[in-house]
């Protein structure tokens, strides 16, 4: 009687072991989170159709499957460009 209530409660540890590193698994590759890093902002799509709420940087809680987060840089851009003026004083 002793043993099989030892092999009971090992069992149920397992079990418990397996299911955690189930659910570990399942949050891991279902991604309820989405991180938005500095000097971006996070476009929110609904099934594909664009939102109106845009997500600041930090971590967010989103909908595995239905909802997904395009990230877009708001980081300012150096652009150099070149330009030719017709006379000295840049006047036309």
């Amino acid at each position: 009687m002793v043993r099989t209530m030892h092999r009971t409660n090992l069992w149920m540890t397992g079990g418990g072991i397996v299911g955690g590193i189930g659910l570990l698994l399942l949050v891991t590759i279902l991604k309820p989170f989405t991180i938005v890093n500095a000097g971006e902002r996070g476009v929110v799509m609904y099934l594909g159709q664009v939102q109106k709420n845009v997500l600041d940087e930090g971590i967010h809680p989103i909908i595995p499957l239905v909802t997904s987060v395009k990230k877009m840089s708001v980081r300012v851009q150096k652009t150099d460009a070149t330009a030719a003026a017709a006379s000295r004083d840049c006047k036309m």
